[in-house]
């Protein structure tokens, strides 16, 4: 039954690009958006003429940047926020206020984050994460993982997200955070597990949040709420009860007009509507979303819409505005969570683990610097006592016997911490090396791209081939590069799925290739000839073929039934 649930999501990844990430509001923290005052700015264009004509203090002029960042964020226009936030944080810097630069830093990073800059974001949590971690402030340790959490559903990295918003509910569990807090960690965690395809537990968290919200007239949350578990009836094909809850979340988001809400529920109605085949509606509500998408910049749900306008129209037979969706959908997509972002989003993990480790060997430096410095002075107490007591023999012995003992045990000690410094200096230098092979194979792709356009641009002015028919080649290209990649990436996930499988299938049958391994994860999963063609680049009638061969290599009857055989394996 699992692998069945598995085999759904999978294909639902088709029509939809991923389904439950469409449109869910990730939340951040309560307290991780606002500075200063939160009511409403009046006097925009006072502020920024006293901003840019008066000589104001450094103090007077952060407090000024910080209100204009405020009121763009609160107008959900990110752009505008982050470029005054920005210049606050540079004054912070000027001015030494590293706890309030550290602050902002955190800010800019869930502004990134909202305007689909995921690498930017990540860059500018860490920084943050790393001086509140050497501090011990809990609480904002705890809510900077809140946020990589969120960055890294994004980007499809479910266990990952799991592993920051576990971690950072056990602070909050420590520092008996607020209930709100504690609602928006529960939202988090059911998004990350709804996109881990466990959605009793996502369903758990959820129920859990609105038990906290319930009652408290924020009506963000209560939409926000509703619209996640609308996505858990989604992916369990439960598609009435799936609408109910966006058009109810829908409504709540009109009413505090939340243009990333409003344009959220739009679009989970608009998957809905797909699939109750209302194809005309599915349009009008993608459109309807993406208008509120663009208006605020949010690449990552305007891709997605795009994948459902692809769907739609394709559907519908309207192959030609199909295609143009699609490549809108492939260049947007690339652009937020492509290989690129997700391998300089790993760079930057790996750079802060980096630093972590050389303040680990910085520590052990000091510590051996104190240890030498304490057995020389042991050394000059030592002979000290010998030259000042001769006279009491015995006293001195039993002196010298004990401190002789003491540099033993200090030689021993700065030997052992020695060793644990060489030890940690090799583990940093591997862990260099291994960022040196890494951009060096992220520079080899950038080439490879470069030579390939290249050809391309001679291609057109050579061949005298019509741009236009070269322009359709260049788009089946890259829908079979996208194609492509999902093949690989179901391929990867059925190998961790049924790693145990394939293991005990491997033992009794050694003759197995790996060929022939790949098309019984396939025929296990249900798939049909046609997909599996599709997922193994190889003709039906090639399919069938080696479903023959491997009948007999599994000692089964012609014709005979190779799921059930392998069901029962």
């Amino acid at each position: 039954m699992a692998n069945k649930r598995v085999l759904h999501a999978e294909k639902m990844i088709t029509p939809f690009g991923v389904r439950y990430k469409n449109i869910i509001i990730l939340l951040l923290f309560t307290s991780m958006f606002l500075q200063g005052n939160s009511q409403p700015i009046q006097r925009i264009d006072s502020i920024l003429h006293e901003l840019n004509s008066t000589q104001l203090s450094s103090p007077e002029k952060i407090n000024q940047l910080n209100q204009l960042s405020l009121y763009y964020h609160e107008a959900e226009n990110y752009s505008e926020a982050l470029k005054y936030k920005v210049r606050a944080l540079e004054l912070l810097k000027e001015d030494g206020h590293d706890s309030l630069a550290a602050r902002a830093k955190e800010k800019i990073g869930v502004m990134f984050y909202r305007t689909g800059s995921y690498d930017l974001a990540t860059r500018y949590f860490l920084e943050s994460l790393q001086y509140f971690e050497k501090r011990g402030y809990s609480i904002l340790v705890a809510q900077v993982m809140g946020n990589l959490a969120n960055v890294y559903t994004r980007i499809d990295n479910y266990s990952r997200a799991i592993d920051y918003l576990e971690q950072s509910k056990e602070l909050y569990k420590k520092e008996d955070a607020r209930p709100m807090t504690l609602a928006g960690l529960y939202i988090n965690l059911g998004l990350a597990y709804t996109g881990n395809e466990e959605y009793e537990n996502a369903m758990h968290y959820y129920e859990q949040a609105y038990e906290f919200i319930k009652d408290n007239g924020n009506i963000l949350y209560k939409a926000s709420v509703l619209n996640n578990m609308g996505e858990v009836h989604f992916s369990l094909k439960q598609f009435q009860e799936a609408n109910t809850k966006y058009s109810k979340a829908l409504d709540l988001f009109k009413k505090i007009d939340n243009k990333n809400g409003i344009g959220s529920a739009l679009s989970n109605l608009a998957k809905v509507a797909i699939e109750k085949k209302e194809y005309q509606k599915a349009v009008k509500l993608a459109k309807e979303a993406l208008n509120y998408f663009r208006a605020i910049d949010a690449k990552f749900f305007l891709a997605d819409v795009q994948k459902q306008l692809v769907e739609a129209y394709k559907r519908m037979g309207n192959y030609q505005l199909a295609m143009m969706h699609m490549e809108k959908y492939i260049r947007q997509q690339e652009a937020i969570k492509g290989a690129e972002i997700t391998d300089r989003i790993a760079a930057i993990e790996m750079e802060y683990k980096l630093r972590k480790e050389e303040q680990k060997i910085e520590l052990l430096k000091k510590q051996s610097e104190l240890n030498a410095k304490e057995s020389k002075l042991n050394t000059i107490k030592l002979w000290t006592v010998i030259a000042s007591i001769f006279a009491l023999l015995i006293v001195t012995v039993l002196i010298i016997i004990n401190q002789r003992g003491r540099l033993q045990r200090n030689a021993l000690k700065q030997q052992i911490l020695e060793r644990e410094q060489d030890q940690l200096q090799n583990e940093l230098s591997f862990k260099k090396r291994e960022i040196e092979n890494f951009a060096i194979h992220i520079n080899e792709k950038n080439q490879l791209l470069e030579n390939l356009n290249r050809e391309i641009h001679k291609a057109v002015q050579n061949s005298g081939v019509d741009y236009s028919d070269l322009k359709e080649m260049k788009a089946l290209v890259n829908q079979s590069l996208f194609i492509d990649k999902n093949r690989k990436e179901l391929e990867l996930k059925i190998n961790q799925a049924q790693r145990e499988f394939l293991h005990r299938l491997k033992s009794k049958f050694d003759r197995l290739t790996k060929t022939d391994l790949r098309l019984c994860s396939f025929i296990l999963l249900d798939f049909s000839t046609k997909e599996i063609a599709t997922f193994m680049n190889i003709e039906p009638s090639s399919v069938k073929m080696s479903r023959n061969r491997l009948r007999k290599k599994l000692n089964l009857p012609q014709n005979s039934d190779i799921k059930a055989f392998l069901d029962n394996v």
